[in-house]
């Protein structure tokens, strides 16, 4: 019986620290659960998708003229004035059909003159009657001919050096050579052909930019016009530019990046925007290869609520590092919701039971006890608490859920 007691009695002792510790609350709960204090945050929204930068404005370069590239005077990037020279087609094809029109305009005036002298010689002789009136009549005709001959030649002299000035492809703004397509020695076609004539390049405005996104079918109702985007390079440090969308298709389109995956075209037009220049290859390839880059929705990285430990980049109000180039691929936060809340828990802290959300509290002297609240938005890293906790309360999160921070839809 004696060796029976001495077994039960730390036996006893066990249990009996172990109800206390029940009782008392202590520091952790029976099921490990960790301690964190409500507290003021930002509850922040948002979705990543990459973009392409293009330019608001710019004008594809084309000759009106067919002819062989004799001179580039302006190179990729320049930046150039309306009016400056920046493709020379060989003028000497152009220059031969001038001087053939001045010659035929030289003979027109000949001709008139020789009309107009006959006129008159047979205006005399009617009132002798040597020449009859309908033969001066037949003169006043021949004369009348003469003067439309002379019209037609000197608008085809006109339509020659049209042509002539035509061989010289000049910029058609102010703005910056964001693509130049040719090479010396190379064979312009004329915009009014048939094939629509050759690119020479691109003069876009360098400080008007805007970002084309496709959006996935899943974000595209959450997608509203005027609301807020930031724009960054993606590059730490590099500095975020705001913007707002101003353009959201109505209608689904193959992605560039897969044909079986359908989006929505959206258009992004920053508030500011710095363009660097571009000296080489083609902005229409980069833009395209871009965009083949940018693929499906299903790489869309939702990311949210940095303030909460992670997420996207805040914006620094400092466009000063924003380097902008028109085919460029950037990444585009469209914030669905940023707000600061005074109180927030982690989600797992608010337990549902039927229509009531509950915390667990635990007070100054240890005691834990379970408190109505109404909760409000949430960014699934924080849940704002409207009623029920103040700033500074302990409440207890469950630590099987730290495991995984992960909200709906992907977002972290």
């Amino acid at each position: 019986m004696a060796k029976k007691v001495g077994i039960l009695a730390p036996l006893c002792g066990m249990v009996g620290v172990l109800a206390l510790s029940s009782c008392s609350g202590g520091k952790e709960s029976a099921g490990g659960d960790r301690k964190v204090a409500a507290a003021a945050a930002t509850l922040r929204d948002a979705v990543r998708l990459s973009g392409t930068v293009e330019p608001v404005v710019s004008v594809d370069l084309k000759a009106e003229v067919s002819g062989r590239i004799v001179d580039l005077p302006a190179r990729e990037g320049d930046k150039v004035a309306k009016g400056d020279l920046l493709v020379k087609l060989d003028p000497e094809p152009f220059q031969l059909k001038v001087d053939r029109a001045r010659l035929a305009v030289d003979r027109a005036l000949l001709a008139e003159a020789t009309s107009v002298r006959d006129v008159e010689r047979a205006e005399a002789l009617v009132a002798t009657g040597t020449v009859s009136r309908d033969a001066l009549q037949d003169q006043r005709t021949a004369l009348a001919k003469v003067r439309l001959d002379l019209r037609d030649a000197r608008l085809q002299l006109r339509e020659a050096m049209k042509d002539l000035s035509d061989a010289h492809v000049r910029a058609p703004m102010d703005g910056r050579l964001i693509s130049l397509n040719v090479e010396e020695g190379e064979m312009a076609v004329s915009a009014v052909s048939a094939s629509g004539g050759t690119a020479l390049g691109v003069v876009a405005d360098p400080n008007r930019m805007m970002v084309e996104v496709e959006v996935g079918e899943l974000d595209f109702p959450r997608v509203k016009l005027g609301m807020p985007v930031e724009v960054s390079s993606g590059v730490e440090g590099g500095g975020t530019l705001r913007g707002k969308v101003t353009f959201v298709s109505s209608s689904a389109r193959a992605s560039a990046g897969s044909s079986s995956i359908q989006v929505f075209p959206v258009e992004v037009t920053l508030d500011t925007g710095v363009a660097a220049p571009r000296r080489h290859g083609s902005d229409r390839d980069s833009a395209r290869k871009g965009r083949e880059r940018n693929g499906a929705a299903g790489k869309e990285r939702r990311e949210a609520s940095p303030g909460a430990g992670g997420g996207l980049p805040r914006p620094d109000d400092s466009s000063a590092n924003v380097v902008l180039v028109p085919g460029m691929t950037v990444a585009v936060d469209f914030v669905f919701m940023e707000r600061e809340v005074p109180v927030a828990v982690p989600p797992a802290a608010v337990v549902r039971k039927g229509p009531r959300a509950l915390v667990r509290v635990q007070g100054p002297d240890g005691e834990i006890e379970e408190r109505q609240v109404r909760v409000g938005a949430t960014d699934f890293r924080r849940v704002e608490i409207l009623e029920g906790l103040q700033a500074g309360d302990t409440v207890l999160v469950a630590e099987t859920s730290r495991g995984d921070s992960r909200g709906p839809g992907g977002r972290r």
